[in-house]
């Protein structure tokens, strides 16, 4: 059996002059070893202002189960799920919460199982840089 890490990069740049400042950065991990883990953080996060982060180490004996998704289901709340069951994931997270110039969009993004037997639908958060400058 294989390992594989998935790595999961997000790379926050400012172009407009202004800095992000990081308010909390929360790390930790968790097991995965069925079809979906929650795990409840010790701080509250502000969802506006934050992202997650995470890799996944799993024995892969088939590609499905490297296929995770990540999401906060509340402030305080994380969920972990993929579509299909096999090996035990370690899932390593890492949660930015910004104080300032940064903001985070909320959609949703479907998952398709294998086969299309089901769809899990997944929020999403999308970061953006916040331009406090206006021109009119």
């Amino acid at each position: 059996m294989k390992k594989v890490l998935i790595p999961i990069l997000l790379l926050v740049l400012n172009v407009s002059g202004f800095a992000a400042t990081v308010n909390q950065v929360i790390r930790d991990s968790v097991v995965l070893s069925g079809a979906s883990v929650t795990y409840e953080l010790c701080d509250t996060v502000d969802l506006d202002a934050s992202i997650l982060l995470f890799s996944a180490s799993v024995n892969l004996t088939n590609p499905a189960e490297v296929l995770i998704a990540g999401r906060f289901t509340d402030n305080q709340n994380l969920e972990f799920r993929r579509n299909d069951i096999g090996a035990s994931a370690v899932i390593y997270f890492q949660i930015v919460e910004f104080s300032s110039g940064v903001v985070v969009e909320h959609g949703s993004t479907n998952v398709n199982a294998k086969n299309n037997e089901s769809n899990n639908q997944f929020d999403h958060h999308k970061p953006s840089l916040r331009n406090h400058q206006h021109v009119q």
